[in-house]
């Protein structure tokens, strides 16, 4: 992944994720600074409709896996 920002070009390396209180956590380092990245349901809204109901999909598959987010 890259995130791009006025000071330039980042990658985003995932650590680890997480589902936590209805939330899909992305844990790892921007370049040299640890990240975080956390979406909640809502922000599902804003994606397009592909990568909506790719990651909705996603998510209710960690969710039967992993238990709701113990």
């Amino acid at each position: 992944m890259k995130v791009s920002s006025p000071v330039g070009d980042f990658p985003f390396a995932i650590d680890a994720v997480q589902l936590r209180d209805r939330r899909l956590r992305l844990r790892g380092h921007m370049g040299a600074w640890p990240a975080e990245v956390e979406l909640e349901p809502r922000d599902l809204l804003q994606l397009p409709p592909q990568i909506r109901w790719l990651l909705a999909g996603g998510a209710a598959l960690a969710l039967i896996m992993f238990g709701r987010g113990r």
